[in-house]
Order: structure tokens, then C-alpha cells, then sequence
């Protein structure tokens, strides 16, 4: 489900920002990410956790391919109603048991982890692009 903001209303940088103005329900959002001027359809999850998360990256049920080449990743792709990806530098929330706060993604044919032989995105688990903290 989508949800078409009133253009009167400020520009909310994220899901959080949504929340906090009473939008409570989860769906597809507009936002103006780090402030820019571009808009960004996402999917906000508004009940988990305190609610206002936004969502970078959200699969679903397997329709969308993640083993990407770093300029798909860089662009984008798929549909914030279902299965997508939309980019960010990955924070620590906590929330991992691996601390991935201020790593570098890679992809299989762009090697950023600190493994020093290999690159993390092609061997592990089908070739996706992550953060990988190793």
C-alpha cells in the first residue's frame, strides 16, 4: 500500500521523522534522504521495535534476484511493496550480533571487506552484495 503525503507537508528525511508526525501505519513512504532533493519511494515498518525503521534492503519472497554488480546496487532496484533495494551506509542499531557500523559494501565484482584473501561477496552465500565485517 502506498501513501501519498499531502505536498504541503515538510520533507521527511526518513521513516523515523514519518513516525514521529503520526504516521503509524507500515507501507511505502516518501522521503528526501540526508536532505537532498531527491525523492525516495521506501517501505517504512512502522510496528516493529518502536516503529519508524526505515526499510534499505527488504526480501520477500525470493522473486528478486540480490547477487548484483555494484553499479545495480548503486542505482537501485526492485519495488518498495515487495521485495528491494534502496542503499545506505550501513549504522550500528544494535540490533546485529556482528558490528557492521562504518563498513564497507561490497559486491562479487567490487571487493571493500578487510578479508585479506578473497572477496566476502562472492563466497558466502550466493554471491549478494553486505556489509561484511571480517
Amino acid at each position: 500500500m502506498y501513501h501519498f503525503l499531502n505536498s504541503d507537508f515538510k520533507r521527511n528525511l526518513d521513516c523515523q521523522e514519518l513516525y514521529i508526525n503520526g504516521e503509524i501505519q507500515s507501507g511505502v513512504y516518501t522521503i528526501y534522504p540526508f536532505g537532498t532533493k531527491r525523492l525516495v519511494n521506501v517501505f517504512c515498518n512502522m510496528e516493529s521495535q518502536g516503529g519508524g525503521w526505515t526499510a534499505i534492503q527488504r526480501r520477500l519472497s525470493g522473486s528478486v534476484a540480490f547477487s548484483r554488480t555494484w553499479a545495480e546496487y548503486k542505482q537501485s532496484f526492485g519495488n518498495p511493496a515487495g521485495s528491494y533495494w534502496i542503499g545506505d551506509r550501513m549504522l550500528d542499531t544494535g540490533e546485529s550480533t556482528t558490528n557492521l557500523s562504518g563498513m564497507n559494501f561490497s559486491t562479487p565484482d567490487r571487493d571493500n571487506d578487510k578479508a585479506s584473501i578473497g572477496g566476502c561477496a562472492v563466497y558466502a552465500g550466493g554471491g549478494g552484495g553486505w556489509w561484511y565485517n571480517v
